[in-house]
């Protein structure tokens, strides 16, 4: 009998945690897109700075 109780209660844990760890992947999820979003923007403004640097290197030749 308290073998079985055991059984049960470690059963019921591990359903429990298996819910959990679902629960964190689709939190995660939209971190992940806004961190690629961030990184969209920021090599925007990198290319547009490039563009910039190489016409102001010219202008001072």
């Amino acid at each position: 009998m308290e073998n079985t109780l055991v059984f049960l209660l470690l059963l019921l844990c591990s359903f429990s945690s298996a819910h959990e760890d679902r629960d964190k992947k689709k939190e995660i999820q939209p971190f992940l897109s806004d961190i690629h979003a961030a990184l969209r923007v920021m090599t925007a403004a990198l290319a547009e700075h490039k563009v910039k640097i190489e016409q102001l290197q010219t202008l001072n030749q």
